[in-house]
């Protein structure tokens, strides 16, 4: 399908790496954002100006259906760092926006990632869904190619 017949990029089409993990599939990503921290400087007679400090981003958040295979290389990354704490064994997590031929339209490229935190969500025999896990991860800088 070509591009002229759409060409901005849809939320659902998209894909992550984790180096040497490969291509992973997840139901939500989210924490992609960066800000930055000013301090305000006064001036002698006027409103004064804001001057930036630092730049500082959120974590990542990844969700997925909780996988049935004990030998996912992803499960066995997160039993790494929660098994052996203080032992971090950072990795590049690539997240691409998708285009309609599968090509990345646009990509997030965080270095040294690392698991923070794991939570498998809360079960319940009053709701018909599916078990899910959700991966967070801390990581050093990001960049947006």
């Amino acid at each position: 399908m070509a591009d002229y017949l759409w060409p901005y990029p849809v939320a659902f089409y998209y894909k992550v790496q984790i180096e040497n993990l490969g291509i992973l599939s997840f139901s939500e990503v989210s924490g992609l954002n960066m800000s930055i921290t000013t301090e305000h400087l006064d001036e002698g007679g006027t409103q004064g100006y804001d001057v930036p400090t630092k730049v500082s981003h959120g974590n990542l958040i990844c969700k997925r259906v909780i996988s049935t295979d004990l030998n996912d290389q992803l499960t066995g990354w997160m039993n790494q760092h929660f098994e052996r704490y203080g032992k971090v064994l950072p990795k590049k997590i690539t997240v691409s926006l998708l285009n309609s031929d599968g090509e990345p339209h646009c990509s997030w490229i965080l270095t040294d990632a690392y698991p923070i935190k794991w939570n498998v969500n809360s079960f319940s025999s009053q709701k018909n869904e599916l078990a899910m896990e959700t991966m967070e991860f801390a990581y050093h800088e990001i960049r947006r190619v």
